[in-house]
């Protein structure tokens, strides 16, 4: 601090000491009022990136068209060995439970050539186009522009393969108290959420197939221990897995999965940040 400042300083403190004022009360308001400000500061900047991500959401919904499901005339393609009369009794008695989208990704990739996927949940804020770079931490605090914003993008692991996908693809996002980006996937830990058959089934597109993802499993992990897999040394280790993964959660889905699955992994934080939510589904392929 420069010379005459420190002496102006020194000065005020005297005559204050002289007229009996407080001069700790005075420190202790003046701090106080600083640290209002600041977390003001970080309020509205905190508010400001959700408010960003959302327009940008709302404004790239233009590059996306859905349509109906006909699973009479037009139904998903199924794995032959496996049983999908959840999902076949589902659409059959519902035809609105799930749409297939049509996704113009020229357009996407024009705006952010990063861009790998799209992701719908029904009865959800989750509605995003899905990007990928060379690790797991750049749009951790980047948008879907690559500007910095502390909310972030929707992104899959740096690990996963979009032109032939791995066994287990895995997609991340934030949990935004606001309930903007992934933070509506805690709506997963409810088991009335289940009552409606259609929470179940959500759409994930890339640029050579569209897909209903259907739920197996949600549990948590502690946030300090996680560590996912997207591909596996065989078989024998898939399948004991998907065990695993059955047996941790929360609700049984009794959802039919084998080797010849690939999968879909979600994952966010809870809403205290000690541990994260893993959503995991197989993929069946949409004509």
């Amino acid at each position: 601090m420069p010379f005459p400042y420190l002496i102006f300083i020194i000065k005020v403190v005297i005559k204050l000491k002289e007229k009996n004022i407080n001069i700790k009360l005075i420190i202790f308001r003046l701090i106080s009022a600083l640290i209002i400000i600041i977390c003001l500061i970080v309020l509205f900047l905190w508010q400001k990136d959700n408010s960003t991500n959302s327009n940008l959401q709302n404004d790239l919904f233009v590059f996306i068209t859905e349509k109906n499901l006909d699973p009479e005339n037009n139904p998903p393609q199924y794995n032959n060995y496996i049983d999908n009369s959840n999902i076949l009794n589902d659409l059959s008695n519902n035809k609105n439970i799930i749409n297939d989208l049509e996704v113009d990704f020229d357009s996407l990739d024009s705006i952010n050539s990063d861009t790998v996927a799209w992701i719908k949940i029904n009865n959800t804020n989750i509605n995003f186009p899905v990007v990928q770079t060379s690790n797991n931490s750049y749009y951790l605090t980047k948008n879907f522009n690559k500007q910095n914003n502390s909310a972030g993008w929707i992104f899959a692991d740096y690990r996963n393969n979009f032109d032939t996908l791995d066994k287990n693809t895995i997609v991340y996002g934030h949990n935004r108290r606001n309930g903007t980006m992934f933070s509506n996937l805690t709506y997963f830990l409810d088991f009335n959420w289940y009552e409606n058959n259609e929470n179940k089934y959500f759409n994930f597109i890339t640029k050579n197939q569209s897909y209903i993802a259907e739920i197996f499993s949600i549990y948590k992990l502690p946030s300090r221990n996680i560590s996912l897999i997207n591909k596996f040394s065989s078989t024998e280790e898939f399948k004991q897995n998907i065990d695993s993964w059955k047996n941790a959660s929360f609700y049984d889905f009794k959802t039919n999965v084998n080797e010849s699955d690939n999968l879909l992994t979600l994952c966010t934080c809870d809403n205290t940040s000690i541990n994260r939510i893993i959503i995991v589904s197989r993929l069946i392929p949409i004509n």
